[in-house]
């Protein structure tokens, strides 16, 4: 397992020296609202677009993982190079997404392989490993870029560097067993009828809240710009106290995962109202360094929603895909409709008074719509 947990630490490295600053970058660069509700999706929707596309490829998790992550490294180079070229920029960073998609469906096989019988913990455990990478990596980026923008560039082209390294690091991973389509030919006709039930109802649930949750973020980024002032300094201090509060929390939140995966689904949500109440009432950034500890709860209960997938599907890889895709129309959907809700309601009114306006809007309906989590069904436990 040496070779998961370096692939996890470097590959995580690698996505927080460039991904949590990209809506900034956009932000501050100048491009407009479009293009940064597309960015604020896309590591959302686009993997679920990949992983749909190769459903039918019979290629091994091994071989998804390797290849999907050698070509967003070389993808992050290029938009490294192409940082200050606006929609190029925006094109390439696309691409990283999705091809970011097949290989995070060739990792999530694994991990579902070598989880099975104890989800929360094991789920957890790699989570954990990749959080150290990635606060590592946003630290050091937040601290050298500062303000100054024009730095940007060098640290997503790294970030290709150590995604590259990193797919290199599972080549001497051996997949013991291949992937199983089905777990057998006689699975009874009630059982894969239950499946279908329970993960069509959860897909609605979870869309439905994607929706939703999405519509807020472009304007995060908008919101640090405009009305915090943040530099890139300030923005990595904010994923940087998620990613130690994610730290601590992670194994425990995983045994709640264990012990009552609803509950962990219908929690995690609720917090999620956290962060845009936050950004609509705060009045500096101290504040929101203090909402950022709530992240630590919210980012680990996202295993339980993997989980489920994994616990309640026949066919785990079409199950997985689905889950992703469905997610990744849903934060489209939302994404663009946040950047056209801002565009209007900013023509009305002051913008930062409009920030504050879409952000408790959304606050509020996250709640309500946290609520479904509690009366979805979750009987068939850790197969």
């Amino acid at each position: 397992m040496k070779n998961l947990k370096i692939y996890s630490i470097l590959n995580n490295l690698a996505n927080g020296l460039g991904n949590p600053f990209v809506g900034f970058f956009a932000v501050s660069s100048g491009l407009s609202i479009h293009f940064v509700s597309l960015i604020s999706s896309a590591s959302t929707a686009l993997p679920g677009v990949s992983q749909i596309a190769i459903l039918k490829l019979k290629s091994n998790p091994k071989a998804l993982a390797i290849m999907g992550t050698l070509f967003s490294g070389i993808l992050w180079i290029l938009a490294g190079i192409a940082a200050t070229l606006g929609p190029l920029f925006v094109g390439l960073y696309l691409t990283t997404q999705l091809t970011a998609g097949i290989a995070s469906l060739g990792w999530t096989l694994i991990l579902e392989k070598i989880s099975r019988g104890k989800r929360g913990m094991e789920l957890a455990r790699y989570s954990f490993y990749a959080n150290i990478g990635s606060l590592t990596a946003t630290l050091l980026t937040g601290y050298v870029v500062g303000k100054n923008l024009n730095n940007m560039g060098y640290f997503f082209i790294a970030s290709g560097a150590l995604m590259i390294l990193s797919s290199l690091s599972l080549l001497s991973y051996k997949h013991e067993e291949e992937y199983r389509e089905t777990e057998t030919t006689s699975t009874s006709t009630t059982r894969i009828a239950s499946s279908i039930n329970a993960l069509r109802t959860f897909y609605l649930v979870n869309a439905s809240y994607m929706v939703v949750m999405s519509l807020a973020w472009p304007l995060f980024p908008i919101a640090q710009v405009y009305k915090f002032k943040m530099g890139a300094a300030e923005v990595g201090l904010l994923t940087v106290i998620a990613g130690v509060s994610t730290l601590i929390l992670q194994r425990i939140v995983g045994v709640l995962v264990d012990f009552n995966r609803k509950i962990a689904m219908f929690s995690g949500r609720l917090l999620l109202a956290v962060f845009p109440l936050g950004y609509a009432l705060s009045s500096n950034v101290y504040e929101l360094y203090l909402i950022q500890l709530v992240a630590g709860y919210t980012n680990s209960a996202v295993i339980a929603y993997t989980a489920y997938v994994m616990d309640h599907s026949i066919d785990k890889r079409k199950a997985l895909s689905l889950y992703s895709f469905f997610n990744g129309v849903a934060t489209v959907i939302g994404s663009v409709a946040g950047g056209a809700l801002y565009t209007y309601i900013s023509t009305l009114e002051d913008p930062v008074s409009s920030i504050d306006t879409l952000m408790l809007a959304i606050g509020i309906i996250r709640i309500l719509l946290s609520i479904p989590y509690l009366y979805i069904k979750d009987t068939a436990r850790y197969r």
